[in-house]
């Protein structure tokens, strides 16, 4: 009779009660009576008897059989792990694939039509900000700069705004119908009262919609729409000693359209180099169609520590927006391939929340920046994993996470640099507000805050 697996048996022998542990036989065992393998064991054990004699004569023989089965395992071992390897290979590239088509066929990439209305909004915003920059100015001190063609050219740039973005489309994993959430880095002759004020009047002057400043919030920020296009604008105003890095920053701008201008006939290839901010250009036979993406690029500069120099509170709430972008795509977008990596990662994840209900601030959930931390943790522990084996770790490790231990992207920085002046950071063991939260995540730039 077979036996079930893992089954407990309990029978009389000699009258004694004896129980054991059995597996259901396989194969042909499972063909024979309960009780002959005692006598197979009996059978097996003479015939070891019997061959005792000869071992000695046949022994060489012996380990040349142990030695060719070993070998023949071996060989085995060495055909089969390549195998499984591949095997693993193709089923996350099939996996990975399917997630591109989940993501195309839910909608959550942007086309390219709406990709381009987006920077057309951007382009539109930022020469509004420039017109009204120019209307701020004393006119005194707009004479003054007015004196030489050397000095206009350098000093309107350093009085007029810079526009940068962050947030998904910084990250590049925004929705058709996601807004841009984008800073304003104003020169010292505009307050932040002008902002809430003659900046909202030339946004109705624009016919914008869906105009809503919000200056008392925690980060104030003025909600609109343009071109169908939702923008969240924030704002910080940067001291005199900035001023030279956003001319050299609105220098860069204009040299990237002069040569698109120049360029436009001709057959070239661009490389933006990031850690210096400047394009290289080498003469081929490809078309100049990123002509537009690299001035975006070069408009999206990196906002070091240093602008942070005579910043308040709320303005480096601002900026720290950009800064914690910066600093993920730091992360993953050295690699293209691993920044694509982590786009398709974030955007699944993203789109598992809201289909659970479990997507936005306002609502008590996890935010944009808060699921973009946590993908970004686990593409920094495992670089090399495709985006099907990223989403499986994510889910894996964060169901499993020992919270309320923090996730941290880098270790803390608890003291700003030299010029900074220091703000709270988050900080369980002295504050006992921050010891009582439940999920922290940790934005990775100073000053660090729980970003949940």
């Amino acid at each position: 009779q077979r036996i079930p697996s893992s089954t407990i048996v309990s029978f009389q022998q000699h009258g004694k009660t004896i129980m054991m542990s059995a597996k259901a036989p396989s194969g042909d065992a499972a063909q024979k009576p309960h009780g002959s393998q005692n006598v197979h064991n009996r059978g097996r054990n003479r015939r070891n008897n019997n061959a005792r004699p000869h071992q000695q004569n046949k022994s060489g023989g012996q380990h040349q059989r142990k030695n060719y089965k070993a070998n023949n395992n071996r060989h085995s071992n060495r055909n089969n792990k390549p195998q499984l390897r591949s095997r693993n290979q193709i089923s996350h590239a099939v996996l990975s694939n399917s997630l591109v088509e989940v993501s195309t066929s839910r909608q959550l990439i942007e086309s390219s039509d709406g990709i381009q209305n987006r920077r057309r909004v951007m382009k539109r915003l930022d020469s509004m900000l420039c017109n009204w920059s120019d209307s701020l100015l004393p006119t005194a001190s707009y004479a003054d700069m007015l004196t030489t063609s050397s000095k206009k050219s350098t000093t309107n740039k350093s009085n007029h705004p810079s526009l940068l973005s962050f947030g998904s489309y910084r990250l590049g994993v925004h929705t058709p119908d996601a807004d841009v959430d984008c800073l304003v880095l104003a020169p010292p002759h505009i307050q932040r009262h002008d902002f809430f004020d003659s900046w909202i009047t030339v946004l109705k002057n624009a016919e914008v919609s869906d105009l809503h400043p919000v200056a008392t919030a925690y980060t104030p920020v003025v909600k609109f729409s343009m071109d169908g296009i939702k923008i969240d604008m924030v704002f910080a105003r940067i001291n005199h000693v900035q001023l030279n890095w956003l001319a050299e920053h609105k220098l860069r701008l204009e040299q990237v359209k002069e040569e698109k201008k120049m360029m436009k006939d001709n057959d070239v290839e661009t490389e933006f180099d990031q850690t210096s901010s400047t394009v290289i250009v080498h003469h081929n036979n490809e078309d100049d169609d990123d002509l537009d993406e690299i001035a975006d690029k070069i408009a999206e500069v990196v906002v070091s520590d240093q602008m942070l120099i005579g910043l308040d509170e709320t303005s480096v709430r601002c900026v720290n927006g950009v800064r914690v972008s910066q600093y993920l795509l730091a992360i993953v977008g050295t690699n293209p391939t691993r920044l694509e990596n982590f786009r398709l990662t974030l955007r699944i994840v993203k789109e598992w929340a809201r289909v659970h209900g479990l997507y936005s601030n306002v609502l008590g959930f996890l935010g944009g920046v808060n699921w973009a931390i946590l993908v970004c943790w686990v593409c920094k522990e495992n670089p090399n994993a495709k985006p099907s084996m990223l989403l499986n770790l994510f889910f894996r490790t964060f169901a499993n996470w020992s919270w309320p231990h923090p996730v941290l992207l880098a270790k803390q920085q608890l003291h700003p640099i030299k010029g900074v002046s220091s703000h709270p950071i988050w900080d369980p063991v002295n504050n006992f507000r921050d010891a009582k939260h439940l999920m922290p995540i940790i934005t990775p730039c100073y000053p660090s805050m729980n970003s949940s």
